[in-house]
């Protein structure tokens, strides 16, 4: 497997993962691996199912849609935000910008509310996390189903899709491990 190294969560490498459990960082190289051996991380600590996403502000006006597209080409998708560190990460990324910024929250067909990627991940209302402001959602005009960041907090409102804010990209996917007969495979 090689060496094993504690260091800082804070550092940030593309070839890196920073798996964090039970307040321990361990990086791997796993990116372009099949297999990894992994007993020993197995036997010692949980495997977390997630990989970190790396965020991009992109000062563009554009409407939900759209912001969408671009950040299908350029990047990965638009921001997911599944915890309050990823949310820390956007509110800092983003402290000297002001106004609304989409984020990759919407809502299909007036009902559920999805993350917008490729797999159709839901977000559930009181089970997911979320940052939203005080009586959000509110689906004024019953046209709202797309999702921005308002103020330093960072707080979520819904909104018309058709209106043009900047908006948050991510860079990286997420990424599920299973530990199996002391072996580790990506899937």
């Amino acid at each position: 497997l090689g060496t094993l190294t504690i260091v800082s969560c804070s550092f940030l490498s593309e070839k890196l993962t920073c798996f964090t459990s039970l307040a321990i960082c361990f990086w791997y190289f796993v990116l372009h691996q099949e297999n990894l051996d992994v007993s020993l991380f197995c036997t010692v600590v949980y495997v977390a199912s997630y990989l970190p996403h790396r965020y991009h502000f992109v000062n563009q006006y554009k409407t939900w849609t759209e912001g969408q597209s671009y950040c299908r080409q350029t990047f990965t998708d638009l921001a997911t935000i599944n915890n309050p560190e990823e949310m820390n990460m956007v509110k800092s990324m983003l402290q000297n910008k002001v106004g609304r910024v989409w984020i990759g929250l919407n809502r299909v067909d007036g009902q559920k509310w999805l993350w917008s990627l490729e797999d159709g991940s839901s977000f559930i209302n009181g089970q997911s996390y979320n940052n939203w402001y005080t009586g959000e959602p509110n689906n004024g005009l019953n046209r709202n189903s797309c999702v921005f960041l308002w103020g330093s907090d960072g707080n979520w409102v819904d909104d018309d899709c058709t209106n043009v804010y900047n908006f948050v990209c991510y860079t990286g996917k997420n990424m599920h491990f299973v530990c199996k007969n002391s072996r580790m495979k990506q899937f």
